[in-house]
């Protein structure tokens, strides 16, 4: 089954912002927004690599709207410094926020921040991100969020004494037992993810501000994609492995445009754009389904993990 294909009306008036845009679905996204004459902020760390994106996408559709800001998900003040920015520009609305960035990893390392890198780069930061983003968000009369996860979700386990790691025994993380625990890691980051989202959309609608009312929050897997996967170097593997993995990847996965078509139809089409299909997960196919996990029915884990990620990002649990 392939995916539904997303809106093709024009965007223009729109600002969105991805992270992650430099590379693979993040990417093939801000050209999509891009060609229906949305303005597209990609939010990345490196620059060189931002700066490079937006050539091609300036390539491909040379009348563009593309700016390129400063964003290192590793960094909590980053990503206060790109909120702070955002307030100063003259038009500060915002439409699209789509959270794109991510990542898999296979050693255990905090961040400057002193929070697990999977924890902070995969759920914490783009917590912090929407959190802050949300009064401009509130601009747009009609503002969506899109959380890009995975079915690896599914395997996830939650616990709010070991929200970075700590308890996993460090042999885990050696030799080949630290792919096994990375995904486990990695899971476990999604299904916190998934958690907030649907949270954070209860929330949202039954703000006192009413402004609130108007954001809907949608989570989307985008299933195997074929695109920039980390090399032999990155996991400490043997090249031949490497390549072998890198093939097979590329063989099965789908292309980085169809890996976007999940986020892009959570982002513009009518059917997720209704009120009672908010705070939903939508699959590679662009189906919505229930998030792939039971403790989306532990309402009390639900709130600790809200309770805990507001003390980790520094933010008061309820919404100003």
């Amino acid at each position: 089954m392939a995916p539904r294909d997303p809106p093709t009306t024009s965007l223009a008036g729109k600002t969105a912002i991805v992270t992650g845009a430099n590379i693979g679905i993040g990417l093939a996204t801000a050209l999509y927004l891009a060609s229906l004459s949305c303005k597209v902020i990609l939010a990345c760390r490196t620059q060189s690599k931002g700066e490079a994106a937006i050539q091609e996408i300036k390539k491909e559709h040379p009348d563009a709207q593309v700016e390129l800001v400063s964003l290192d998900l590793q960094s909590l003040s980053s990503v206060r410094k790109l909120v702070e920015d955002w307030e100063k520009r003259q038009d500060n609305k915002l439409d699209l926020l789509i959270c794109n960035a991510g990542a898999t990893f296979v050693d255990y390392a905090r961040t400057g921040d002193g929070f697990e890198q999977s924890y902070q780069t995969n759920y914490l930061s783009h917590f912090l991100l929407i959190r802050l983003m949300t009064p401009y968000l509130c601009l747009s009369p009609s503002p969506r969020v899109i959380l890009v996860n995975s079915n690896a979700a599914s395997w996830g386990k939650v616990s709010i004494d070991n929200l970075n790691a700590e308890a996993i025994p460090e042999s885990s993380w050696k030799g080949l037992s630290r792919f096994k625990t990375g995904m486990q890691v990695y899971g476990n980051t999604k299904l916190m993810g998934l958690l907030f989202m649907a949270h954070y959309q209860k929330l949202l609608l039954e703000s006192s501000n009413p402004e609130d009312h108007k954001i809907a929050i949608q989570a989307v897997h985008p299933g195997m994609v074929a695109s920039n996967m980390p090399n032999a170097n990155h996991y400490n593997i043997p090249k031949f492995i490497g390549t072998i993995v890198d093939k097979a990847i590329k063989l099965v996965g789908r292309s980085t445009a169809t890996g976007a078509k999940p986020t892009l139809y959570a982002a513009l089409s009518d059917e997720a754009g209704q009120k009672e299909n908010w705070g939903s997960f939508w699959d590679e196919n662009c189906i919505k389904k229930d998030i792939p996990n039971e403790a989306r029915n532990d309402q009390q884990l639900i709130l600790d993990l809200w309770k805990q990620t507001c003390k980790d990002a520094g933010l008061p649990e309820q919404l100003s």
